[in-house]
């Protein structure tokens, strides 16, 4: 850690400082002797740990990077894995094998345990990335050193296995299940897969299609839907939960002819096989709306009209969002970006290497905004379902739920959906000069029927 910065005003958080890693297989490994390197450390780290009396907690594959500086010298753009600080450029990499020594990390200590008296190492729960630990109960504690070892193997299956992360072999093993529903994953999913780059060794991994993952492959992956050619996205959907409910309901034609109505129409529910507890929800391919950059001031006013228009919609309909924050709201680009984009390379064309040419909002308009993840959504059936306890969603700033009280959920969609406002005013050149007096928003809130506008 380099350094720590408290944040004003916030007692419960602070910013901590770190040197720039890279997760340890977002550059194959071409030599044996490379992943050996690799595990010799990740043995030596957790083994350190647990000399000097700490519990990891988390030692999963996504929590032991590497410092590729050598590998990489001009340097990488974090948000664009694959390019230079440029965000477009693809950078220029150096195997490992010619870069020896490399040095690789633990990281995330935020589930780690100090063992200070006999006993301390017993935990009882689920926790890190890894939950197939069979000693995971909530009802009987295990020993964490134990499950660090275990999460540990886990790792090491994971780099010698194949080529794809953990989260997205859940993927590879419904990839024949979902082509009999209909729905065809990227070559990347298929159980036969074979790199592009190691049937022409010519071909470098950074500049092949199907090097690339999706950052979002725990929950979400796109598709497309065999019947039409259309891309859909694909969502693991809690059954047990009110989402796919609400989903269904939100979906009908009648609803979605509302022009007030912003949530996203569910095109198809797969349930999975020998799993109660989840299916697949199909969707069309939505971005997020800072993905491509606002413009003129009306491009804001359109999208924030709508999201306003939207959260009084799920009011309206006795429905509290329960996370109306950021990244849960998106915008079709399918105007703006006509030939479409790569799933998992933001920036680029399906080919995965061609950037996108887009045309701005401005004029494309009207534009369409969405609401998605329902998945903490509840149905308000009776007076006093409204009030909820505890701390959900992305933003967690919401000062009622600090206390031990519970809070108005409408209230609560309010407040998050008033950061959505600050958060594009931030990122919004067109708007850096433009002051929105409080007034002015409270007028606007008023006007849309929301409940608890007094959240402003």
């Amino acid at each position: 850690m380099l350094d720590t910065i408290l944040i004003p005003g916030n007692e419960d958080m602070a910013f901590a400082v770190f040197p720039v890693l890279m997760p340890i297989d977002q550059l194959p490994f071409r030599h044996v002797g490379e992943v050996a390197e690799a595990l010799e450390q990740l043995f030596e780290g957790v083994a350190f740990l647990h000399d000097h009396d700490i519990i990891h907690g988390d030692a999963c594959f996504f929590n032991f990077l590497v410092d590729a500086s050598k590998m990489v010298p001009g340097g990488w753009h974090v948000g664009a894995e694959y390019c230079q600080e440029d965000g477009w450029t693809r950078f220029k990499w150096t195997r490992r094998w010619l870069t020896r020594p490399n040095k690789y990390y633990l990281i995330d200590y935020d589930s780690s345990v100090r063992v200070k008296a006999e006993g301390d190492q017993w935990i009882a729960g689920n926790w890190g990335q890894d939950r197939s630990v069979p000693e995971m109960r909530w009802d009987e504690a295990c020993d964490g050193y134990k499950v660090d070892v275990y999460q540990m193997g886990n790792m090491i299956n994971d780099l010698i296995e194949d080529e794809r992360t953990p989260s997205e072999r859940f993927w590879v093993q419904h990839y024949n299940f979902l082509l009999q529903r209909g729905y065809k994953l990227r070559p990347r999913y298929d159980p036969q897969w074979i790199p592009s780059w190691i049937v022409d060794t010519s071909r470098l991994a950074t500049l092949s299609e199907d090097s690339i993952a999706s950052l979002y492959a725990f929950w979400v992956l796109d598709a497309v839907r065999v019947s039409d050619g259309k891309k859909v996205i694909l969502k693991k959907v809690n059954t047990y939960t009110e989402e796919l409910s609400i989903l269904r309901d939100l979906s009908e034609p009648h609803v979605q002819n509302d022009p007030r109505c912003h949530s996203i129409p569910l095109l198809d529910v797969i349930p999975i096989p020998g799993d109660d507890d989840l299916a697949f929800a199909v969707f069309p391919p939505l971005m997020q709306i800072d993905q491509l950059p606002f413009r003129h001031v009306g491009e804001v006013a359109e999208a924030l009209d709508q999201l306003f228009e939207g959260v009084a919609f799920l009011h309206e309909h006795d429905i509290i969002h329960g996370d109306a924050c950021f990244f849960n709201f998106l915008v079709d680009p399918s105007k703006m970006v006509p030939k479409g984009w790569h799933f998992g390379a933001e920036y680029c064309e399906e080919d995965g290497l061609t950037r996108i040419k887009w045309t701005r909002r401005w004029l494309t308009r009207p534009n369409k905004y969405y609401l998605i993840d329902y998945d903490l959504s509840v149905r308000v059936k009776a007076e006093g379902d409204q009030w909820m306890e505890g701390q959900w969603g992305q933003d967690r700033t919401v000062p009622e739920m600090t206390g031990h009280e519970a809070c108005n959920g409408y209230k609560v969609d309010v407040y998050q959906m008033g950061n959505i406002i600050n958060n594009l005013i931030e990122a919004s050149s067109c708007l850096r000069l433009v002051i929105l007096e409080k007034d002015v928003l409270i007028e606007c809130f008023d006007s849309t029927g929301l409940h608890g506008t007094g959240s402003i």
